[in-house]
């Protein structure tokens, strides 16, 4: 399961750098019940890991996303999840415990899965 506010932020995403048209296009490449799904997204409610990868892979097909562009979604996402009491947090850490904690910030976002440091 994954946070809808991941939903909401590869929307903003394609809204902010494409435009309208563009997300209703990524939209069209799913089904009418994963277009209703997303329409009815919460951002503090929970999702199938499987319709976030089918936006995900819309958002890639329409917009022919290659590596570079991929890698500014990455980019946007951690902007935007990151606020701005996170970054103050993470400055006063030391890289190795960021690193070694790096499963707690991990359980914000996914239920599944677990990050292990060494």
């Amino acid at each position: 399961m994954i946070p809808g506010a991941k939903i909401f932020l590869r929307r903003d995403f394609v809204r902010e750098r494409f435009g309208v048209p563009a997300w209703e296009a990524v939209l069209a490449r799913l089904s009418e019940e994963e277009r209703q799904q997303i329409a009815a997204a919460e951002a503090g409610a929970w999702y199938d890991v499987h319709l976030v990868e089918r936006l995900h892979q819309a958002v890639a097909d329409q917009l022919k996303a290659m590596t570079p562009l991929l890698i500014e979604l990455g980019r946007f996402d951690a902007d935007r999840e990151l606020s701005t009491v996170y970054r103050w947090f993470v400055r006063l850490l030391r890289p190795s415990f960021a690193i070694r904690h790096m499963n707690l910030y991990w359980r914000r976002s996914h239920d599944t899965g677990t990050w292990r440091s060494w």
